[in-house]
Order: structure tokens, then C-alpha cells, then sequence
């Protein structure tokens, strides 16, 4: 069950009663490994089951001509990557999408996309840092903006500066965009979670035992990849901060699921999840 903050992401999209023509735009295909895969995907299929259209652009990969659509397995190969699964969210989500390209990641390009497909609004989930500013988006467009830092980059600043509205992942990020954007509407729309519609006591002990976790801890789960080799996910922080708990919860149990960028980049690859090696403390 996808549990998502069905108002918050309303308000942010400013959703019409009518069925809309739904660009989504991410750095790799809705399949794929990753947290923007995944979260597009799924809100994707979240629009597709309120009946609206969606169409998905990628904008990392090679260049295809920007005035055909693609299907799914069409895509694809054109990629040279592993097709999309044949059962489960992502494959019902991939089968019912039209996907496009465009030759450079640029507004005026995709503004191109919006005028041969009709399209209504535009939601991106990726960081900013391709994306080149050179002009306005001709309708509504929406960043779902994956901000890494305490404040707003100059940089980003600018990046930003074509999006009528922001998906902010955190209250504390909704604060501070909106007083670096003032012209911009802000709202908080956090990630959300593809978990059970009901969760059995036996299956937690069960768990527990498989991974070496007491049963009567509490339980801090750490999860993450990298891509990149600096410590860009903060891992010392967060086990400063565990320790901090210990404090005022001395059974709490932090269990580390870290993937590394070799093990990201094969499963990318082959649209598989990434072996891991779970480490707990």
C-alpha cells in the first residue's frame, strides 16, 4: 500500500478535477534503481489510477528524436538497458506511459514536448544541476526538490527559478525554500512508502531473528546509496545522532543498510535491486 501525502501533494500540483497530460521528468527510466525511479513511479501510478495520463522523460540518457514516443520495451532497447518488469507496480505504471526525449535538458526543449503532446503540468524529481535555464516553461511546472544542504545554493537558485512550485521533502526545507523563493508556492510533500496493509507480530520477531536484532530493541533503521565519494549522506552525523539516543533509549538497535556506487551502478545496469550487505550496531 503507497502510503502518500495524497493533500499536501494536491495543494502543491494544484490539481484540477479534470484528467490531466502528466510530464515526469528524472534522470533514468521508471524501472530502474533508485529513489527517483521509485517515487516517480509510484506517484505515477497514483495519477494513472485517478485517470490521468502520464508521459516520462529521462533526461540523462542518449538523445532521441524529440518528436516520436516511445513505448516502454521501445525505450529501452533504444537505451540499451533491461526492459521494464513484467508484473508488479512499475511494470502496470510502464505499460500505461508514453515516453519521450528531448535533445538537450532545457526549458525550451521540453516546452517542445508540451506542445506536441499537450500536455498540462510538469513534475520533476531530480537535483537541478543539468538542467539548462534558458527561459520560462509554458505550463505549470513542479520541482519535487531533493535539497542537500542547510540553505539554498546559488546555483540551484537559479535552477530553480523556472518552477512555479515546490515539493519541499521536509518541513524545515519548506521554511527555508520559501524565504529564498518568495515568488514561488512551497509546500511539503515528503516521500512516501510502499509498505503492508497490516503488519503481523510474528513477521516482526521473525525478522528480527534473521537479522540478529533483539527483540525487545528499538529499532533505527539507516538506509542509503551513494554515488559519489565524498560523505555526501552524512553517515558520521546520523551515528552521532544515534548515539544521542542511546542516551534516552539505551535498547535502541541502529541497523545500516549502505549501498555502495559500484553495486548501484550494476544494478542500474540490469534494473535490479543492488546486492547489499547489511551491517547492523
Amino acid at each position: 500500500m503507497w502510503k502518500i501525502n495524497v493533500a499536501a501533494l494536491l495543494v502543491a500540483l494544484a490539481m484540477p478535477t479534470h484528467a490531466l497530460r502528466i510530464l515526469l521528468v528524472g534522470p533514468v527510466l521508471p524501472w530502474m534503481f533508485g529513489p527517483y525511479s521509485a517515487q516517480l513511479a509510484g506517484i505515477g501510478h497514483f495519477f494513472q489510477q485517478h485517470g490521468h495520463t502520464t508521459y516520462w522523460l529521462p533526461f540523462t540518457y542518449a538523445r532521441l528524436d524529440p518528436s516520436k514516443a516511445y513505448t516502454a520495451d521501445e525505450m529501452a532497447k533504444a537505451q540499451g538497458v533491461t526492459g521494464p518488469p513484467t508484473v508488479g507496480l512499475k511494470a502496470d505504471f510502464a505499460a500505461r506511459t508514453t515516453f519521450v526525449s528531448v535533445r538537450q535538458w532545457a526549458p525550451s526543449q521540453v516546452n517542445k514536448l508540451v506542445s506536441t503532446h499537450d500536455l498540462d503540468v510538469i513534475l520533476t524529481l531530480c537535483d537541478l544541476d543539468r538542467l539548462n535555464v534558458d527561459g520560462e516553461f509554458t505550463v505549470p511546472a513542479i520541482s519535487w526538490y531533493p535539497n542537500h544542504f542547510n540553505d539554498l545554493p546559488k546555483m540551484d537558485r537559479r535552477q530553480i527559478s523556472p518552477f512555479r512550485k515546490v515539493a519541499a521533502l521536509s518541513p524545515s526545507d519548506a521554511t527555508m525554500l520559501q524565504g529564498r523563493l518568495p515568488d514561488a508556492k512551497v509546500e511539503w510533500v515528503p516521500h512516501f512508502m510502499d509498505i503492508p496493509e497490516a503488519v503481523v507480530e510474528t513477521d516482526k520477531k521473525a525478522l528480527r531473528r534473521e537479522y540478529g536484532v533483539p527483540e525487545d530493541a528499538f529499532v533505527v533503521l539507516m538506509s542509503c546509496g551513494n554515488y559519489d565519494t565524498q560523505n555526501r549522506k552524512s553517515l558520521d552525523v546520523s551515528l552521532l545522532a544515534f548515539k544521542a539516543l542511546r542516551e534516552t533509549h539505551p535498547n535502541a538497535f541502529l541497523y545500516m543498510r549502505v549501498i555502495s556506487i559500484t553495486e548501484i551502478a550494476k544494478a542500474e545496469s540490469k534494473a535490479i535491486p543492488p546486492n547489499t550487505n547489511p551491517a547492523s550496531l
